[in-house]
């Protein structure tokens, strides 16, 4: 079991956190469902008796997987919901409840609607613990049992289905049955700097192709590249500590008080779905600038609704003040003082707003990987500044581009992965835990990224007509997944501190609009084909 797999299965935070569980939520919305006893014989037969899917029939001992006998039908749950308010309010209630730790940590939950009517709407629920397999993990899981087809039955590579070039080897990184030796770390090293020059855009999809010709062996440098190669991972690694040593996050009103982050808690959590942007018009945007990914785009994007919510806060806030008097001041300072601050007087970037990023570490998806390489942990969490001090949405997605530059090379990921994979197994787990937890406390959201099917797909012979991945985090956690040539996303936040989520989707929508039409592109809608 690898570092991050341990973690995950501990509770990856002090128990004083109070997080109930670390569990993947997916949703795939379907018009009818399968059948529960046909459900069950496919998993039986595909994942609890196939050789290297062990973590589907096993719990966590220690650094390692115990089997256990498993009774498939105690992992299966049908309900039946009365309308679309009610399947979102049960997929709430389920996305953060703790699994039963004398059994495998995985269950399904056929969520079937009441009424079969043209516009109704059923949900498949299939949650499946983090440490047991990444994002990455479950669909390429779910892809080699054949649960997922293109929409015309036919069982696509999963690269084509996704639309990601393959890669031409795996590097272990991961280890499904041990940690990372130095070699595995070397190999990862070389597959991420050949990542590098292959210059795809498929590194912020959560895959990281290697490029052809560079994979056989090192690439030859000489003293001076080896030492500046060096002097940039020391650099890296002072930073990864930084990360949760360091500053915290400047006062907003959706993040809460510094004394608030500095005993940060679990608390009450709001599943808020978005309007599933056209992923045409997002690229357009990207294209019209150049030298963006379209990573930059979506939190440049996601930046600028934040500073939305802000500076509404700030106007109606201020509003309340003038009409009472100013009696009403302490209203804005229990919200992290809004008025004249963090934006307004904040232009020269002082202010600090930050996500941590999920960047999965290279790996293959070609047919011939081995089944034990399929469920595996194989990610780091970067930190990111997201610029919401500057106003201008061009400008802002400037920024955000050099800031995630330096994300996407080698160093940062690389140095942050050495720190985990030799501290964690030596430290203690208070240790390990606590420096979860300072890491989380200092920074305001977590954004990562899921690719999914470029067209409509079949789960089991079924059509999916929508698909969300959903993860209940110690902070606010944003989702995106990219199906059928949309982009679908939600946002899991605490609603004692958002109370403007009900206008969240409003803001994204206005802020690539705006963001479009700064970087002159006036053709088409974000949500209209």
């Amino acid at each position: 079991m690898s570092i991050v797999s341990w973690s995950l299965s501990k509770g990856f935070f002090p128990q004083e956190a109070n997080v109930p569980c670390t569990t993947i939520n997916v949703c795939l919305y379907m018009r009818s469902l399968p059948l529960k006893t046909d459900l069950e014989s496919l998993f039986d037969s595909h994942l609890l008796r196939t050789r290297g899917y062990e973590r589907m029939r096993s719990v966590p001992l220690g650094w390692r997987w115990r089997q256990v006998e498993v009774t498939v039908q105690d992992h299966f749950t049908e309900h039946t919901v009365q309308s679309a308010d009610d399947l979102h309010k049960a997929i709430e209630a389920l996305m953060d409840r703790p699994f039963d730790t004398s059994r495998p940590r995985w269950e399904v939950h056929l969520m079937a609607a009441a009424d079969s009517s043209e516009g109704s709407s059923s949900c498949l629920l299939i949650r499946i613990d983090h440490s047991i397999a990444d994002g990455l993990g479950i669909l390429m899981l779910l892809h080699r049992c054949g649960f997922i087809k293109a929409e015309n039955g036919q069982v696509l590579p999963l690269p084509d289905l996704i639309g990601i070039r393959r890669d031409t080897r795996a590097p272990s990184i991961d280890a499904a049955d041990g940690d990372a030796h130095e070699s595995e770390v070397t190999e990862a090293k070389e597959a991420t700097e050949a990542s590098e020059v292959s210059g795809d855009d498929s590194r912020w999809t959560k895959v990281e192709p290697l490029a052809p010709g560079l994979v056989t062996g090192r690439m030859k440098r000489t003293w001076v590249e080896w030492a500046m190669g060096v002097f940039q991972f020391s650099k890296a690694v002072v930073a990864a500590l930084g990360d949760s040593m360091g500053r915290f996050d400047s006062d907003f009103y959706f993040n809460g008080s510094l004394d608030r982050r500095k005993n940060l808690k679990y608390g009450r959590r709001k599943l808020v779905t978005f309007p599933p942007l056209r992923l045409s018009y997002l690229k357009a945007v990207k294209s019209a600038v150049g030298g963006v990914s379209l990573t930059d785009v979506l939190l440049t994007i996601l930046t600028g609704a934040l500073r939305r919510c802000v500076t509404e806060m700030q106007d109606s806030k201020a509003k309340i003040g003038t009409s009472l008097g100013g009696r009403l001041g302490w209203v804005v300072d229990r919200y992290g003082s809004l008025v004249g601050d963090p934006l307004t007087q904040s232009e020269d970037g002082t202010t600090l707003l930050r996500s941590l990023t999920a960047m999965v570490l290279p790996r293959s998806l070609d047919e011939d990987v081995p089944a034990d390489r399929v469920l595996r942990n194989g990610f780091v969490l970067v930190s990111t500044q997201l610029p919401i001090h500057i106003a201008d949405p061009k400008d802002r997605l400037r920024q955000m581009a050099q800031t995630t530059a330096r994300l996407k090379t080698r160093h940062q990921q690389m140095a942050t992965y050495t720190l985990m994979a030799t501290v964690g197994p030596v430290a203690p787990w208070w240790f390990t835990s606590k420096t979860c937890l300072d890491l989380f406390s200092r920074h305001s959201l977590v954004v990562s990224n899921v690719p999914g099917p470029k067209e409509l797909c079949t789960f089991c012979d079924k059509p999916v007509h929508d698909v969300q991945v959903v993860y209940p985090n110690l902070v606010p956690q944003l989702m995106f997944v990219s199906y059928a040539g949309r982009l679908r996303t939600n946002f899991v936040i605490d609603p004692d501190l958002w109370p403007q989520h009900h206008q969240l989707g409003s803001f994204i929508v206005a802020e690539a609009l705006e963001l479009a039409k700064s970087v002159g592109v006036t053709q088409g809608h974000p949500l209209e084909d």
